[in-house]
């Protein structure tokens, strides 16, 4: 069908356009899991979600980055930042899910 728009698939199609939905997703979920506030079920859910960052990343890299699997030195590095940096982005992302402090 010629005209009707791009292909609402295309972004996942080089993996470039998943991972930029992704991070924030992950953020997100994580910061709203770990912020305290809300029902809990949800924050569960929202936090299991958010962990499964690492099982991804560990059956997923050696598909793009053979040389980055967790069996090599550089993979172990390479893992390590990208999971801070994730743990980093969701303790930000918890900020704006704190409770207000009203001050007496």
């Amino acid at each position: 069908m010629a005209g009707v728009g791009p292909d609402p698939i295309g972004i996942l199609g080089s993996g470039i356009g998943g991972g930029a939905i992704a991070v924030p997703v992950y953020g997100m979920l994580g910061g709203y899991a770990i912020a305290g506030r809300g029902r809990l079920v949800p924050r569960l859910i929202a936090g299991v979600l958010a962990f499964s960052v690492v099982p991804i990343w560990v059956l997923t890299v050696g598909s793009f980055a053979p040389h980055l699997t967790l069996d090599t030195p550089a993979g172990l590095w390479v893992a390590l930042y990208y999971f801070s940096f994730m743990a980093m982005l969701m303790l930000a992302c918890a900020i704006p899910h704190r409770p207000v402090v009203q001050s007496s």
